[in-house]
């Protein structure tokens, strides 16, 4: 018997991108003369530089072609960028082994998988502001969020179980 994750339903209903880009569009509509710079998810200022766009091109022509084709990349991305980052980190007196590095679609994509690390019987602390996602997930989970206000001025220590 499958039974349905009833976590869901604790998820807060606004999400807070949509929220943005609601107050984006009622003050552009109410100051039509206003540029407005655009800092959020996705947007940019300026498009890819000419390296990017010729590695891309590379890459695509890559698997159009028998002879070159690889399928999907390495798990943990590939080894040549790997080396890049390990390289990168060095010259900043940091020394990581290429095997020591993984590369990832991006955070939010590798959260449910660092959650997986832990019992769902464990506390989440999340120091707010935080992303949405971060307590989206750990609500999903059907773990107890503990929330620290970040800011200046010391905050008072969050009320905590396993703190």
């Amino acid at each position: 018997m499958i039974t349905p994750n009833m976590h869901y339903r604790d998820l807060k209903e606004s999400y807070l991108f949509a929220g943005i880009a609601q107050k984006v569009k009622k003050y552009q509509m109410e100051h039509p003369e206003k540029h407005i710079y655009r800092m959020g998810i996705g947007d940019v200022s300026l498009p890819l530089c000419d390296a990017v766009i010729a590695a891309l091109h590379e890459g695509v022509a890559d698997q159009a072609n028998k002879e070159t084709f690889h399928g999907y990349m390495p798990e943990c991305g590939a080894q040549f960028l790997r080396e890049t980052v390990a390289k990168h980190y060095a010259e900043r007196g940091v020394i990581l082994d290429a095997d020591e590095v993984f590369v990832s679609s991006g955070a939010s994509d590798e959260l449910g998988d660092i959650l997986d690390l832990f019992d769902r019987s464990s506390s989440a602390l999340v120091i707010e502001p935080a992303y949405p996602a971060y307590v989206d997930a750990n609500v999903i989970a059907g773990r107890e969020i503990v929330h620290l206000a970040s800011g200046k001025e010391p905050s008072p220590a969050p009320s905590c179980t396993l703190c």
